[in-house]
């Protein structure tokens, strides 16, 4: 079992690499979107300004908050703290 200071160190690690791979996704779509509509938009800018929201968002800590809302939202809080998240149901 990995030690409390570990999980943490990969908790953030995982989440801020969430965050990246999703500016990068967006940046595609939005690339995508712009060229069908027949735009001219410097698709190196808007990566630079996904991924700078996204290392923000990342270092104020502003996704884990929603995170943990959607998880209660979706799961409960009690039933999610009894089984755990991810268990199945019997």
């Amino acid at each position: 079992m990995l030690s409390s200071q570990r999980q943490r160190i990969a908790a953030v690690w995982v989440g801020n690499a969430e965050l990246l791979f999703l500016a990068a996704v967006f940046s595609w779509i939005i690339f995508g979107i712009t060229q069908l509509a027949g735009l001219d938009v410097n698709f190196h800018r808007t990566v630079e300004l996904l991924y700078g929201a996204a290392v923000v968002t990342d270092f104020t800590g502003f996704s884990m908050p929603a995170g943990r809302a959607l998880r209660g939202r979706l799961c409960g809080l009690r039933t999610c703290r009894r089984r755990g998240v991810g268990e199945e149901r019997p």
